[in-house]
C-alpha cells in the first residue's frame, strides 16, 4: 500500500508539472524505512553516487550495542526510578538496532540524568550528546598520542645526527641558556617536583586576581551592571536547563577575565527548585548582589527572537517584552540589521555572545559595527551560496536521518512514556 501511495503521488506530480500548475521543487519522497527507499539508496551507492539522500533506517535483528546499568545503582533506586530506568533501557534496545550513532559506554552519572528526563526526544538528544563527548575524547587522545610519536621521532633523529664541531657563537648562546635556565625562583623549584602543586597555585593565584578585580569593580561602581531575569528557568526541560547553567558559567567566567569585569546578578533565581538547585551546584558559581537596580534596568527585546538559543514551547516568544511591561522597565532592540546585512540563519544569539557585544560597545566607545562583527559568528554573515554546499547537504541529511530515527522511536516506545517528575 505505501509503494502504491507514493507511486500515485509520483504520477500526479508529474501530471501537475507537464500541465504547468505549480509544484514543489522536489517530488515526494519515502519514508526512510521503507523498502523501496533502501534499494534506490544502496543502488546510488553502489554506482557512487555522492547526493544520494539521508541514510535509510533499517531494523536490525541484533542490537549494535548492549547496555546493562551497574547492579548496586539499581538496587539503590526506589520504585519510580526503577520504572524510569525500565522505559529507557526498551528505547535503547530499539535505537540500537536502527542507529548507530550511540554511546558506546553510559556512566552513572548520565544513567541518573536519563531516568530524570521526560521525553523520548530529549532522552534522545542527551544520548548523541554522550557519543558527541566520547568522539571529542577520542580525537584528543589521538592527538596526544600523534604528538608524542612525533617527539620520540624527533629525539631519535636529533640522536642519530653525526656530532659536528660548535662554533664560538654556539657555544656563548649555550652558555647563556644555561644561565638563565640557573636563575630559578626557590618556590618554582620546589614546586618543580610536583607539578600538580605548582599547577593548582596558578590556578588559585588567578582565582585571587579575578575576585580582586571583580571587588574592585563592586567598588568603583565605574562599569555598567547586568541583571540576567532567571524567572524562566522552572519551564526548561533538564536538558534545556543543563545547556541555560553551561551559558551561564560560561558568561560569569568570561566576565571575570576581563581587566575591568562589569558586576552580574542574577534575579529571580528559584533555589527552591530541585533541578534548578541541583545545576547550580555543579554548573554554576553563584554570584550575589543586594544592590537594587530596577531604576537603571534596560531589558533587551527580542529582534526576530535575537533571545537566548535555549528556547522551550512553553515560554512565549517575546518573553523580555512581557517582563518588562510587568516590571515598568524600557526594552531596547539591538540594532543588527542597522550596522548588519544578516545573509544565512537565524537571528539568534547566545547570552555569553549579547554580553560580549554590549561589553564591546563599552569599551569601543559606541563602535556597534565593529563589536557586531567581531562577536556575530561569520557564517550569519555568508550568503548561502557562499558556503560549502557539500558540509550543508550532508548536515540536512543528518537532521532528516535523525528525525526519523525519533519517529521511528517513538512509535515502537512504550505507551507510558511521559511520565510524573520523581522530583517534585
Amino acid at each position: 500500500m505505501r509503494f502504491r501511495s507514493y507511486l500515485y503521488h509520483v504520477l500526479l506530480w508529474n501530471a501537475k508539472r507537464l500541465c504547468g500548475i505549480q509544484v514543489k521543487k522536489t517530488p515526494p519522497t519515502l519514508n526512510l524505512d521503507s523498502l523501496l527507499y533502501r534499494l534506490v539508496w544502496n543502488v546510488k551507492r553502489v554506482c557512487g553516487v555522492r547526493n544520494r539522500g539521508p541514510h535509510p533506517v533499517v531494523w536490525r535483528e541484533l542490537p549494535c550495542r548492549t547496555y546493562v546499568p551497574p547492579p548496586e545503582w539499581q538496587q539503590s533506586l526506589d520504585d519510580s526510578q526503577r520504572a524510569r530506568l525500565k522505559i529507557v533501557l526498551k528505547e535503547l534496545e530499539v535505537l540500537a538496532r536502527i542507529y548507530t550513532y550511540i554511546p558506546e559506554k553510559i556512566a552513572i552519572k548520565e544513567w541518573q540524568e536519563l531516568i530524570k528526563m521526560d521525553s523520548v526526544r530529549e532522552r534522545f538528544q542527551h544520548l548523541n550528546f554522550i557519543r558527541m563527548k566520547e568522539r571529542l575524547k577520542a580525537k584528543d587522545l589521538n592527538d596526544k598520542m600523534s604528538k608524542k610519536r612525533g617527539d620520540s621521532v624527533k629525539e631519535q633523529t636529533n640522536i642519530a645526527l653525526p656530532l659536528c664541531s660548535t662554533s664560538a657563537e654556539d657555544q656563548e648562546e649555550k652558555q647563556e641558556e644555561k644561565k638563565l635556565s640557573e636563575e630559578v625562583v626557590d618556590i618554582e623549584e620546589a614546586d618543580s617536583e610536583n607539578p600538580y602543586k605548582l599547577s593548582c597555585r596558578r590556578t588559585w593565584n588567578k582565582q585571587v586576581q579575578e575576585g580582586d578585580r571583580y571587588l574592585t569593580s563592586l567598588r568603583l561602581d565605574d562599569t555598567p551592571k547586568v541583571a540576567i531575569d532567571c524567572r524562566f528557568l522552572g519551564q526548561h526541560s533538564r536538558r534545556g536547563l543543563n545547556l541555560t547553567m553551561v551559558q551561564l558559567h560560561i558568561l560569569i567566567s568570561m566576565n571575570s577575565c576581563r581587566k575591568e569585569p562589569w558586576p552580574v546578578f542574577l534575579t529571580n533565581f528559584d533555589e527552591a527548585n530541585s533541578d534548578i538547585s541541583e545545576f547550580k551546584q555543579s554548573k554554576l558559581k553563584l554570584l550575589d548582589g543586594r544592590q537594587s537596580l530596577k531604576a537603571d534596568l534596560t531589558i533587551l527585546m527580542p529582534n526576530k527572537r535575537i533571545v537566548d538559543r535555549v528556547r522551550e514551547p512553553g515560554i512565549e516568544n517575546h518573553a523580555s517584552r512581557v517582563v518588562a511591561e510587568q516590571e515598568g522597565l524600557q526594552c531596547r532592540k539591538l540594532p543588527l540589521d542597522q550596522y548588519l546585512e544578516w545573509q544565512s540563519g537565524n537571528k539568534m544569539l547566545t547570552l555569553t555572545a549579547v554580553l560580549a557585544i554590549l561589553q564591546d560597545v563599552y569599551d569601543l566607545k559606541g563602535d556597534w559595527r565593529c563589536a557586531l562583527l567581531k562577536n556575530i559568528p561569520v557564517r550569519n554573515l555568508r550568503k548561502p551560496d557562499e558556503s560549502n554546499q557539500t558540509v550543508k547537504r550532508r548536515n540536512q541529511e543528518k537532521i532528516v536521518h535523525q528525525k526519523e530515527v525519533l519517529r521511528v522511536l517513538t512509535e515502537n516506545s512504550p505507551p507510558d512514556i511521559i511520565v510524573q517528575k520523581v522530583l517534585e
